[in-house]
């Protein structure tokens, strides 16, 4: 008996071991084996060192608003396969980590923006690296970016759908005289209301009630004034198909229950209180141009249309540089975040209180002219982290009725195997993913933000005409 049971331990770790990286594999579906790259056209200094246990060699002079970002080649130990590897960073009584993708082997950037952005300008000569899961090569090269000069001026945070506005740029946004103005009503949300709403017509009614209300609602959290919070209420789940067939009109999911005129009448400012049901193409990049020339923003923030690869979020950005080209105002600066990083859901990895760093991306043309660490107080992150919970999107709804045998072990099941997976429930939810300690950008042009919006054009018409 004894010896059975020691011989089926070997088989049950082996068990365990295909059930934690199976479970893995499926959400994160890019080779952990790559180099990820980080090309930008100018604004940078790139300096090599050598990572030597009492820090860098040579020693680089910084200055406290400087973007620093550390290109090391790192290899997940044999429990890196298994167990989140990390970085800790230290520097003069600054300490946090940065977490890696499991089985991580290649070129990464380690962010030490926080450490040289909160201890203040000098130099990273006393800089401590501590990895747990993981080695690297003492070789590396250190990339400096200028801050961008963001200024007094308004900022315009455009957002694919409610939400997005928070999760990628909340602790930006509520530190500037900004608006906020939200392209799509997001009835087509995946959040299951079938506990609460039983139809599925009452649901997407519901679905865009709630998330047009968190668009307009929540942004007062980080501070940005009700005349400033606006949603021009188009077709959730639809824009690539608007742009295709710029002839066709396209309808809300919820039209007939809850018409979109409803909705739009919420809206503070008159130009936005009435539309028609049927959606055009032409009529989102009209809109979206009289708010650059209203606002007159000096700076806007946007979805990367290259690195966030969401339809909806690529299609915003398309339809923004249309509404550019044909404007009376060209804005100084555009800050792009990642809402969804290509094949890889869950990043940011690690827990909610490490450094975001780059998004896994391995082509070598340019995708910025820098980048922009932004560091979140305490206090900001706390507000992140409530306007993010906010969202109706992000939750898990339930009639409170006692369960069946069968839920129960459903339940059972899903918390046993988020304990063997070390990856919770949820693994891509928001709020481990969105309240960090810093929001992370891609800096470029007016024109820059043109060009990058054509090459995702370019890259959905080969997409379509080779959808492997």
């Amino acid at each position: 008996m004894l010896v059975s049971i020691l011989g089926a331990i070997p088989a049950l770790a082996w068990g365990l071991w295909l059930l934690r990286a199976r479970r893995y594999r499926a959400v994160f579906r890019i080779p952990a084996r790559r180099n990820d790259q980080c090309v930008c056209r100018d604004s940078q200094r790139t300096f090599p060192v050598s990572l030597r246990p009492h820090g860098l060699e040579p020693a680089v002079t910084l200055g406290p608003g400087h973007t620093v970002l550390l290109a090391i080649d790192v290899s997940a130990t044999a429990a890196g396969r298994m167990l989140d590897p990390f970085i800790e960073v230290g520097h003069d009584r600054v300490s946090y980590r940065q977490y890696f993708e499991r089985g991580v082997r290649g070129i990464r950037y380690l962010n030490l923006s926080p450490a040289v952005q909160r201890s203040g300008a000098g130099s990273l000569r006393r800089i401590a690296l501590r990895g747990r899961h993981i080695r690297w090569k003492a070789d590396a090269s250190l990339v400096v970016f200028d801050s961008p000069a963001i200024g007094d001026g308004d900022t315009l945070v455009v957002a694919p759908h409610p939400d997005d506005a928070e999760i990628g740029a909340f602790g930006l946004y509520s530190t500037c005289r900004s608006w906020i103005v939200t392209v799509s009503g997001g009835e087509r949300s995946p959040t299951d209301l079938s506990p609460i709403v039983t139809r599925a017509e009452e649901q997407t009614r519901w679905r865009a009630l709630l998330r047009v209300f968190d668009s307009l609602a929540t942004p007062e959290l980080g501070g940005v004034p009700r005349e400033r919070r606006l949603n021009l209420v188009f077709p959730d789940a639809q824009l690539k198909q608007m742009h295709d067939n710029p002839m066709q009109g396209f309808k809300l999911g919820c039209e007939d229950s809850l018409p979109r005129r409803t909705l739009r009448s919420r809206n503070p400012a008159p130009e936005l209180r009435h539309a028609a049901a049927d959606c055009k193409w032409s009529d989102l990049v009209a809109e979206l141009r009289w708010m650059l020339d209203t606002v007159r923003p000096r700076t806007v923030l946007c979805t990367h249309p290259l690195v966030d690869p969401h339809l909806d979020h690529v299609f915003t950005s398309i339809a923004l540089a249309e509404a550019l080209r044909g404007g009376a105002h060209e804005p100084d600066l555009f800050l792009l975040y990642v809402v969804h990083a290509n094949e890889a859901p869950l990043y940011p990895f690690g827990s909610a209180a490490s450094v975001v760093s780059l998004p896994p991306w391995e082509h070598k043309e340019w995708i910025a002219d820098s980048i922009y660490s932004h560091s979140l107080s305490e206090d900001t992150r706390r507000a992140k982290f409530f306007a993010v919970e906010a969202a109706h999107d992000l939750r898990v709804y339930s009639d409170s009725s006692p369960r069946s045998l069968l839920q129960l072990t459903t339940v059972l099941w899903r918390e046993l195997s988020a304990f063997v997976t070390g990856m919770g429930q949820y693994p891509t939810h928001f709020l481990r993913r969105a309240p960090r300690p810093n929001e992370l950008y891609y800096v470029v042009s007016a024109q820059g933000f043109i060009e990058l919006a054509q090459r995702a054009l370019s890259a959905q018409a080969r997409a379509f005409k080779d959808p492997r």
